[in-house]
């Protein structure tokens, strides 16, 4: 799961970074609640009941992931307006288009976990719903690279007549160099 930005993986480490620290008042809150909880809540009630408290604390991260991809996506689609516009304006004016793109994500996330019952299998479905929203944002690119834009249209001959214009490497001696560089990078 790529996307067209930062790799998958990079958004998972924000996230768990920024909230790993809470993972212990998870653990607390759970067993507290288990120790108060009515005896008559035994099987897919209780199992419900544990997947509902742990949903509570992932939901932050799935939340946290898809505003960070979609204020990315806002971002990138943003930059030709600053041939236009001001940078401290165009700061303000990204806060509108993310508003309803927060909303929707917390609201899907939280409201079924806090106007449910506990035991509720609901929002184990919004989270599935998140979760395929995430696997949407990543699986999708937003923008369509400049780089294949400029290049789809040339022809064999056009592409031919550019090369043929263009300096030989061999030419300039810089074979060793790219040897060098390319041993530099590769060693690390």
């Amino acid at each position: 799961l790529q996307g067209s930005f930062l790799p998958f993986g990079f958004y998972v480490q924000m996230a768990i970074c920024a909230n790993s620290p809470w993972l212990a008042d998870l653990v607390s809150e759970l067993y507290a609640e288990l120790q108060l909880l009515d005896q008559s809540i035994v099987g897919s009630d209780l199992v419900f009941f544990i997947i509902n408290k742990v949903l509570d604390f992932l939901n932050v991260y799935v939340v946290m992931i898809i505003l960070a991809r979609s204020s990315f996506t806002v971002w990138r689609m943003s930059v030709p307006l600053l041939r236009y516009l001001p940078k401290w304006l165009l700061c303000f004016m990204l806060i509108p288009p993310m508003l309803p793109v927060g909303v929707v994500s917390v609201s899907i996330a939280y409201i079924p976990l806090y106007f449910f019952p506990p035991t509720s299998p609901f929002p184990s479905a919004c989270f599935l719903l998140l979760v395929l929203a995430l696997i949407t944002l990543f699986t999708r690119p937003c923008c369509p690279k400049a780089s294949q834009d400029r290049t789809r249209f040339r022809t064999s001959s056009q592409r031919s007549a550019i090369a043929s214009e263009r300096p030989s490497c061999a030419s300039h001696g810089s074979n060793q160099a790219d040897e060098i560089m390319s041993e530099s990078v590769f060693s690390i």
